[in-house]
């Protein structure tokens, strides 16, 4: 009985769940200017030549809570694809880490954890896409220590490496004739990337940074458990996957329009075009199980725009707007890819309670375009139905908070 590998999904190792959330101050403008302000540690990640602007020793850790709505609404799915319609958003928190210090006058070493790619949805076991996924839960850590070196007073560099690690969990329903019938994928990996940047500091105070992080390639290795199926195929299976998380460029620009007021403007562009398909594999004897998924995803481009007002030496408020593309087409998306063209609006706040503690506040509201659903679900290379339906009134809400303790 062949049976492919279906419930491996592209979101599932990130895909339009790429987080850009690495900091809690530049979460309330949006991220506009990508780690060129210096009001925080995130340049380690978001470029590490923005690094030389902390003069002093830097120890900073926050957390962000994403509260997702993702309902999916039947339309005119087909034959075997009947049941309920669902919501398959989970809360998910990510946190972030930096420690940032002088080696001398001109360089600077950074150490950042974050989390650069996660998502978690599970739907009730009566789903009307059971068929196409049920869960979906991926994690990943990021460890990337990096340098910074001043070249003169109008242009330093930096540059990290990353080790990156991912697990991944899925499971969905497998066969319309077998109602408790599951396949579950378990499996991680961890692989090495870098990134580079460099920062220009122009004469009327702005700033201009432009940075790039390496693709990954992980080599994802683990078990597959069919449950409930029959005698012959029910057991633990090893499987793998290649995948390749993308390269990213960014460019972030800031400029102070007043004492008070500093505006900031930012551009990131990932290379998804290289994800076109996902073959799962398994060993000799099973190999009937393999699966090619085609994907087809799209480079996708981010722009962002944000306010800095200080209100005061202690209060300072920030303001966001992003408009955020989709790598995903509408032909390609899945039950696993709750994901479309979105617009962020973010509010933040940085409250200073002494001259070594920087207290950071942030809210942000995503509201995604709605996401049309029309896949064709196949066993033994035959058809079981069309999934058709849509995702509407998708939304996120995002809570963090941050605390940064200069030494």
């Amino acid at each position: 009985m062949a049976l492919p590998l279906f419930i491996i999904s592209p979101s599932a190792f990130a895909g339009g769940f790429q987080l850009s959330d690495h900091s809690v101050t530049s979460l309330g403008r949006s991220h506009a200017g990508y780690g060129m302000l210096g009001d925080d540690a995130s340049a380690v990640h978001f470029n590490p030549a923005g690094m030389p602007l902390l003069t002093n020793t830097q120890l900073q850790g926050g957390l962000t809570f994403i509260r997702p709505t993702s309902k999916f609404i039947d339309t005119d799915s087909t034959d075997n694809n009947i049941g309920a319609n669902g919501d398959g958003g989970q809360n998910t928190i990510t946190p972030n880490f930096y420690y940032v210090t002088p080696i001398s006058s001109q360089s600077h070493f950074g150490l950042g954890i974050t989390a650069p790619f996660a998502t978690h949805t599970s739907y009730a076991d009566d789903f009307i896409g059971r068929f196409s996924g049920l869960e979906t839960k991926i994690t990943t850590i990021n460890i990337n220590p990096s340098f910074s070196y001043k070249v003169n007073d109008h242009i330093a560099v930096g540059f990290g490496v990353s080790y990156q690690n991912l697990d991944a969990k899925l499971n969905g329903a497998v066969s319309p004739q077998v109602t408790r019938s599951t396949l579950t994928i378990e499996g991680d990996s961890a692989a090495w990337g870098y990134n580079l940047g460099t920062m220009i500091s122009l004469d009327d105070k702005s700033r201009l940074g432009i940075s790039y992080r390496s693709k990954v390639q992980h080599d994802i290795r683990g078990t597959a458990t069919f449950a409930d199926l029959d005698s012959t195929l029910d057991g633990v299976f090893d499987a793998s996957a290649d995948f390749t998380a993308p390269e990213s460029a960014y460019i972030g620009y800031t400029k102070p329009l007043s004492e008070q007021w500093r505006l900031s403007l930012g551009y990131r562009w990932t290379r998804w075009s290289r994800f076109q398909q996902l073959d799962v594999l398994f060993p000799d004897g099973v190999a009937s199980q393999n699966s090619l998924l085609v994907t087809q995803w799209n480079d996708s481009e981010t722009i962002s725009i944000g306010a800095d007002y200080t209100v005061s030496q202690q209060w300072i408020l920030r303001a966001g707007l992003a408009l955020d593309e989709t790598p995903i087409p509408d032909n390609t998306r899945t039950v696993r890819t709750v994901d479309s063209d979105r617009t962020w609006y973010s509010l933040g706040a940085t409250y200073h309670y002494s001259k070594q503690l920087q207290l950071d506040f942030a809210y942000r509201y995503i509201h995604f375009d709605n996401a049309p659903v029309n896949v064709d679900i196949t066993r033994n290379k035959a058809s079981i139905g069309r999934l058709v339906g849509e995702y509407n009134d998708v939304n996120i809400h995002t809570l963090a908070v941050q605390m940064n303790y200069s030494f």
